[in-house]
Order: structure tokens, then sequence, then C-alpha cells
């Protein structure tokens, strides 16, 4: 069963909200993730969050290091931080957070 992009999101929010995670923190990523599937959305990624790859990752933080003002953020290092919590949240094996791929582009 595949998960959309979207969907991920949604489900990362709503797991933040049950882990107890302030409202600004939850706004924060919210933004910040939005940013993210306009990107992928707007570059024909795969839709299915399992077929991101370690590159897609990198073309993006590529972005936003080449176009500062996307996304009210100067450097892509808050954005990072957001996807690669997301991404570890995404774990399809196990269910719950682990290193993953993302962790690579440090």
């Amino acid at each position: 069963m595949s998960t959309s992009i979207k969907q991920a999101i949604n489900e990362f929010l709503l797991s933040c909200k049950v882990e107890g995670k302030s409202y600004g923190t939850i706004e924060c990523y919210s933004d910040k993730l939005k940013g993210f599937l306009w990107y992928a959305t707007n570059y024909d990624w795969p839709d299915d969050i399992t077929d991101i790859t370690t590159n897609h990752l990198r073309e993006f933080l590529a972005y936003l290091r080449e176009t500062p003002h996307r996304f009210n953020s100067k450097c892509p290092r808050a954005i990072f931080s957001t996807i690669k919590y997301q991404f570890a949240g995404l774990s399809p094996k196990t269910g719950h957070r682990e290193e993953n791929e993302v962790d690579a582009l440090i």
C-alpha cells in the first residue's frame, strides 16, 4: 500500500499532536512541509513517499540554497530539520522513528 506525500505529512502532523508537541512547533512543521509538498508537486516527484530518494531531497535542498526567499528561509537548515524529522517518522518497516537516508545529507 502506498502513502502519498500529502498523506504522510498529515499523518506526521497528527503524530506530533499526539506526542504533545507545542502548537508553535506543529505550525512551524506544517509551514515548512507545505513548501516541501509544493516543490515535490511542481517538480514532478513520485507521489509515493517510499519512492522519494536521497537525490530528490538533495535537489530540494539545493533549490533552497539557490532561492533563499523561498518558504521564508534564508538557510535551508530549519526546513531540512523538519523534513529529516518527518522522514525519520515514516519507516515502513518498523512504524517508528529510526535513522534513515536523510541522515546522509548532514
